[in-house]
Formats: structure tokens, sequence, C-alpha cells
């Protein structure tokens, strides 16, 4: 038996599980989005996994954190903080599966 959810049903499944603090309510509802597209795409149901989600993605608030910490990238000193985000979003795109929110955090997934 299957429940479909909503994205309050989806937030509140993190909260249910302990993991109301992993991500910000913006990266919840990016990632919400991101499963709804990819079951619209591929005509396959998701199973809800909160714990692989959790182990799945990181929120990092930057694209510059993000690639700093992931990989060898670093910015170029040359450059200005924005260059240097749009920079580390297309080396990190380039990688993995990188999601953006609202706010301006970016989701990461595991590679």
């Amino acid at each position: 038996m299957k429940t479909t959810i909503d994205l309050n049903g989806f937030q509140q499944a993190f909260a249910d599980h302990g993991r109301g603090d992993q991500f910000s309510s913006d990266a919840l509802n990016a990632l919400f989005e991101y499963f709804e597209e990819f079951e619209s795409l591929t005509g396959e149901e998701i199973e809800l996994d909160v714990i692989a989600i959790c182990g799945d993605w990181v929120e990092y608030d930057s694209a510059i954190e993000a690639a700093t910490e992931l990989t060898d990238w670093e910015p170029d000193e040359d450059e200005d903080e924005d260059a240097n985000e749009t920079y580390a979003l297309e080396y990190l795109c380039d990688r993995a599966n990188v999601l953006g929110t609202r706010s301006g955090s970016i989701l990461v997934q595991n590679f």
C-alpha cells in the first residue's frame, strides 16, 4: 500500500524522523520538487526514505562552500565572489546533482 504525500507531509516526515533540522525549509521544498519532477519524467513512484535522503544530500550555504569542502576546487583570487560562485556551481554541476533553493543555498547529492 502506498500513500501519496504533499509538501507538508514531506516536511513532516523529516520532523517525525528527528531530521527536521537536517535541511532548511527551502531545501526541503527543492528536494520535494526534484522528486516530484523525477516521478513525472520517469513514471516511476519513489518510496520516501528520509534517512536515505539525509545520507544522499547535503545542503551548503553556497557553491563555493560545497566545492571547496567536497573537491579540490579553489576560488580564483583574481575574481570577485559572484564570479567564483558561478564557477563553483558550474564545477559542481559537471560532477554531481545540484539543486538550488530560493534562499540561495544549494543541495549536492553525495558523489
